[in-house]
């Protein structure tokens, strides 16, 4: 049997922090990602965490590195985020769970109305 693994990349509140100091928001380096690797119930994975946590940071780092003339608040931003390392700048989730996010809203949509029909109602809606 096959499945899959799913690592999610969420930048840690450091990572965040530091961004905020030194680059724009809307910039690309912040955003969360998700990979996923096949697993075999007989041989096992393709690639162990260690493996896709060491890829994924070796690629951050070298998205770090910009053209000179450099600027020197990027600079200052890549030599915060190597002192973090990894773990300091990436919350790493795995989960082998998962599907379309319409299977979500439905079933929020039951949780909902059970929900309601025991008197709880929540502040966000469907």
């Amino acid at each position: 049997m096959q499945t899959s693994l799913f690592y999610i990349f969420s930048p840690t509140e450091a990572l965040l922090s530091v961004a905020r100091e030194f680059i724009p928001e809307d910039d690309q380096l912040l955003k969360a990602e998700v990979w996923s690797v096949i697993c075999h119930d007989r041989i096992g994975c393709e690639l162990q965490r260690d493996n896709v946590e060491a890829a994924y940071w070796t690629n951050f780092a070298a998205r770090l590195l910009y053209e000179a003339p450099e600027p020197a608040q990027r600079l200052e931003f890549r030599t915060r985020c190597l002192s973090l390392g990894m773990h300091g700048c990436w919350t790493v989730a795995v989960t082998g769970r998962g599907g379309p996010a319409t299977e979500l809203v439905d079933d929020a949509r039951e949780a909902a109305a059970f929900l309601a029909d025991n008197g709880i109602r929540l502040s966000v809606g469907l």
